[in-house]
C-alpha cells in the first residue's frame, strides 16, 4: 500500500486548475516587482553605454587632452568601471529576479508532482557519473528535482561541466551540458555495465581506455552502430542487454530527441543517464522576464512537458516494480 501523502497529481486535480489556483496567483504578485526591476536594469544598461560612449569618442577623437587624461591608469581604471559596475550590477537583478520565477513557476509544477525542487546549492553526486561524462575540473549544477514516479525514486540535475583545455593560459572549455539523472533499483547489479554513444574511430578506442569494463559485442546491427558497450560482466550486460531492452534503449533514444546525446550506466542498484541538451538553453527555465509576460500557462505547460519527458523514461525501459 502507497502511504505517501496525495498530491495534485496523484488526487486527480488537473493541471489547469492547479495552475490557476496555485501558480498564477504567485506569479502575478511577482509581476507586480517585475516592472521596477526591469526599470533599474535599464537604467543601469543606459549608464554602462553612456560611458562606453565617451570611451569610445575619447579613443576616435585622440586630441591632446583625451590622451593625456587616459595616460594616467586611475582615470582610465576609473572610467572602465563606472562601464562595468551598471553592467554586473544590471546582470545580478535579472538574474535574482529570473530565479524568482523560476523558483515559482518550476518549483510549484514540482509540488505538483510531489516532488523536491531545489534551483542552487544543493549536493549532487556527480562523480558517480564518471563512466557516461567526461572528465571535467569544474562543474555548474542547477534544478534538482527528486522524488518517485511509479515506485521508482529518482533524482536528477543539470549540469555544466568543465575542463582545462589544451595551453598553460587557456581558459576553460565546456565538455558536458545536460540532464544527469539516476535511478533507484530493487535488486543491485553484480558488475557495472556502460553504454556510451559510437562516435567512431579515436573517439571509441579512448572510451574503451578509461572505461573500467571490456568491450562487449550484441547482437543488433542498429544497436551496435549507436552504442560502444562496456561491462565488467560481460555475462550480466548480456543479461541485461536482451532484444528487447536494447529495442527500448532505441526508443529511449528517439524519445529524448538524440541518439548520440544519451549515455547509461547500471550500477550498483542504480541506473544512471547522462543527457547532452541539443541546445544551449536548460530545462525547467522559466524564459525571459525582461517585458510584460501574457504566455504564462504555455510557459508552464512546457516545464510540466519536460518534467513528463524524463519520468517517461520509466515509462520506456519499464523500470517499475513489478
Amino acid at each position: 500500500m502507497d502511504d505517501r501523502p496525495a498530491t495534485a497529481a496523484s488526487s486527480g486535480d488537473g493541471f489547469d486548475s492547479y495552475f490557476q489556483r496555485e501558480v498564477e496567483p504567485a506569479l502575478d504578485a511577482l509581476e507586480e516587482k517585475r516592472a521596477t526591476h526591469v526599470l533599474y536594469v535599464k537604467i543601469l544598461l543606459a549608464v554602462a553605454a553612456l560611458f562606453l560612449a565617451v570611451i569610445l569618442f575619447k579613443a576616435l577623437t585622440r586630441d591632446g587632452a583625451s590622451e593625456q587624461l587616459f595616460e594616467n591608469q586611475l582615470v582610465g581604471l576609473a572610467v572602465f568601471a563606472l562601464m562595468f559596475i551598471p553592467l554586473v550590477a544590471a546582470f545580478l537583478i535579472y538574474h535574482r529576479l529570473t530565479r524568482a520565477y523560476k523558483g515559482v513557476l518550476t518549483g510549484r509544477i514540482c509540488d505538483y508532482f510531489g516532488f523536491e525542487f531545489e534551483a542552487r546549492g544543493f549536493d549532487f553526486p556527480v562523480n558517480d557519473f564518471a563512466a557516461v561524462i567526461p572528465p571535467y575540473r569544474r562543474k555548474q549544477l542547477e534544478d534538482r528535482i527528486a522524488g518517485q514516479h511509479d515506485g521508482v525514486n529518482f533524482a536528477l540535475c543539470e549540469a555544466r561541466l568543465m575542463r582545462r583545455s589544451d595551453g598553460k593560459d587557456s581558459e576553460d572549455k565546456e565538455v558536458f551540458r545536460g540532464l544527469l539523472l539516476a535511478f533507484e533499483l530493487l535488486e543491485p547489479f553484480k558488475g557495472e555495465t556502460v553504454l556510451t554513444p559510437d562516435w567512431g574511430g579515436a573517439v571509441n578506442l579512448l572510451e574503451s581506455w578509461r572505461q573500467k569494463g571490456e568491450r562487449v559485442l550484441l547482437e543488433g546491427i542498429e544497436f551496435e552502430e549507436t552504442f560502444e558497450v562496456y561491462s565488467t560482466d560481460p555475462l550480466e550486460a548480456r543479461a541485461i542487454l536482451t532484444p528487447l531492452f536494447m529495442e527500448r534503449v532505441m526508443q529511449l533514444a528517439e524519445h529524448l530527441g538524440s541518439r548520440k546525446g544519451v549515455s547509461l550506466a547500471f550500477q550498483g542498484n542504480r541506473l544512471l543517464l547522462a543527457i547532452r541538451h541539443l541546445r544551449t538553453e536548460g530545462r525547467f527555465e522559466a524564459g525571459h522576464v525582461f517585458s510584460e509576460i501574457d504566455n504564462w500557462p504555455e510557459r508552464a505547460q512546457r516545464v510540466k512537458d519536460q518534467i513528463e519527458t524524463v519520468l517517461g523514461i520509466v515509462d520506456v525501459l519499464k523500470l517499475r516494480p513489478v
